[in-house]
């Protein structure tokens, strides 16, 4: 005979052994879930008290009598830290998903707004032994600080401002940004509210302008000649502005200083006009001049009514005479120039001025002669020391660079001369040359780029 000895099972369950006060309570089975059949005691459970419930199986089964207890949570209220009350357009807080005391739930509507007050309902997630609870949030509207300085002020540079207060006139506290108001700077100052307190934030603009000085076309002063034209003093600056002139109208027949006063409530200051009259200058008229070419000619000093404060300045038609093209003051001294072969002539033309007056212009003429362009070599000269004729030279005015050779009758160079102002001394290498005719063969080379090329004889005697 075989004997089975069966183990003594354990009945499993898997019914909820926690649930919230007062919600359905779960059936206790008959049959457990490891197919343990048997009756439960007490037969239900309690939805509104914790209670163990004892499992006994039915005789014959291999299993053992089970307790299982079973826990009734209370219903918790959520509780939250948000804040309820916000100023409108302020930042809203933000719904949390987990109560304080642990309840998860959602939110409806899910955002504050923090524009208008609301009601605002959370739903604990199923499972949650936690109770649906609303929280009003009130928006209180901002109110808008007023100062009797106003909102904006328009001053002159350097004018009274005013001193800005930390308590608004309808009672709103708070601080200014910056502190104190500027009387030299465009500004704008802002009012912020003491935290905490529903109001907006005010700007107070202050514009400084400045002082102008007025400005007008013709200038802060003139010199004019006596009797020129003056222009009208205007009741209106260039530059907007507006006031009166004293005197009232310029004169052109003496010096004055005219002053004009801004009218009143301009952030301007007062300008003057400053008008200088004066007498026209004259000249005297030179004499014309007529040298030859090489000719120094001196200073020509220039005499002018009145004597002083005029300016002189002239001009040169014919700079090639050696003169410039244009000056001030007297003429200066120059070397006559005329490398042609006729005379030139210039005309210099002198003005006069003073104060911007520019009297009549008076003309004088320098004429320049020609010298004659030839090359000139004599057919005799001495050299015996007498003082007289001892040298031979090549003369002419105009030579630039001059070369000279000088053969006796046998064809024989006695003498090289390449600098017209040494010439030949009648020798050949240190020794005295006979008495006797001479040739000579040269080229020179003038200032006006013309070569000559001469050949004639010499005759030497002592």
């Amino acid at each position: 005979i075989n004997v089975t000895v069966n183990p003594i099972i354990t009945p499993t369950f898997s019914f909820a052994t926690s649930i919230c006060n007062g919600a359905t309570a779960p059936t206790l089975p008959a049959t457990s879930s490891n197919g343990i059949t048997g009756t439960w005691s007490p037969a239900t459970i309690d939805n509104t008290t914790n209670g163990s419930y004892t499992f006994t199986p039915t005789a014959g089964q291999c299993a053992a009598p089970v307790t299982i207890n079973v826990t009734v949570n209370p219903i918790l209220t959520p509780t939250f830290s948000f804040a309820t009350t916000i100023c409108a357009n302020a930042t809203a807080p933000t719904l949390p998903a987990t109560s304080n005391n642990g309840i998860a739930g959602t939110w409806s509507p899910a955002t504050v707004s923090n524009t208008a007050s609301g009601t605002y309902t959370f739903t604990p997630n199923a499972g949650q032994c936690g109770s649906v609870t609303s929280i009003n949030v009130t928006v209180t509207p901002n109110v808008v600080p007023t100062f009797s300085i106003g909102t904006t002020l328009s001053i002159c540079n350097g004018g009274a401002v005013p001193a800005l207060p930390t308590t608004s006139d309808n009672g709103i506290a708070g601080t200014w940004s910056p502190a104190t108001v500027s009387n030299t700077a465009t500004g704008t100052y802002t009012f912020t509210p003491t935290a905490g307190v529903c109001a907006t934030t005010q700007t107070f603009v202050v514009t400084v302008n400045p002082i102008l000085t007025p400005n007008f076309s013709f200038g802060t002063s003139a010199s004019i000649c006596i009797g020129a034209a003056v222009p009208a003093l205007p009741a209106t600056s260039t530059n907007g502005v507006t006031g009166t002139w004293s005197p009232a109208t310029v004169n052109n027949q003496a010096n004055g200083t005219y002053t004009f006063t801004p009218s009143a409530g301009q952030c301007a200051t007062t300008q003057t006009y400053t008008v200088q009259v004066n007498q026209v200058p004259s000249v005297n008229t030179p004499a014309n001049i007529t040298v030859n070419d090489g000719a120094v000619i001196p200073v020509n000093t220039i005499v002018t009514v009145p004597a002083t404060g005029v300016t002189v300045n002239w001009t040169n038609s014919n700079p090639s005479i050696g003169l410039a093209a244009s000056g001030t003051g007297n003429i200066p001294s120059f070397t006559a120039v005329n490398l042609g072969n006729t005379d030139v002539t210039a005309t210099i033309t002198i003005t006069p001025r003073i104060n911007g007056c520019i009297g009549t212009p008076v003309t004088y003429t320098i004429t320049v002669k020609a010298l004659n362009k030839d090359v000139f070599v004599p057919n005799v000269f001495s050299p015996n020391n007498d003082g007289k004729n001892d040298v031979l030279l090549v003369y002419g005015n105009y030579i630039n660079r001059v070369e000279m050779r000088i053969f006796n009758q046998w064809g024989q160079q006695v003498a090289f001369i390449n600098d017209r102002s040494r010439g030949w001394d009648g020798t050949h290498k240190g020794k005295p040359q006979p008495v006797g005719v001479y040739v000579y063969a040269l080229r020179a080379v003038l200032t006006d780029g013309r070569t000559v090329d001469l050949k004639g004889s010499i005759t030497l005697v002592r």
